[in-house]
């Protein structure tokens, strides 16, 4: 998708932020907070980053993405290493 749509609107660059698990409201709704306390723990635990992501972290890549003249067509994976495993 990112790589067709920096082509067919080139000069426009096109990124995509692809992020893992982010802790935010909506995460666990639905959850007890037992249950969503649990599924952030396990999944922290299961990350090279041993974290799950914040909005801060989504900001921060998508500040980079604007800070970056030269990069198009990319898709930035903030995702705390999963992508590793």
């Amino acid at each position: 998708m990112e790589k067709t749509l920096s082509l067919s609107l080139s000069p426009i660059r096109v990124n995509v932020i692809s992020p893992y698990v982010v802790d935010t409201r909506l995460l666990g709704s639905g959850q007890t907070t037992k249950e969503r306390k649990d599924f952030l723990e396990s999944t922290a635990k299961s990350l090279p980053s041993q974290g799950v992501g914040t909005p801060k972290d989504i900001g921060e890549a998508a500040v980079f993405l604007m800070s970056n003249a030269y990069l198009t067509g990319s898709t930035l994976s903030i995702d705390g290493g999963f992508t590793v495993i």
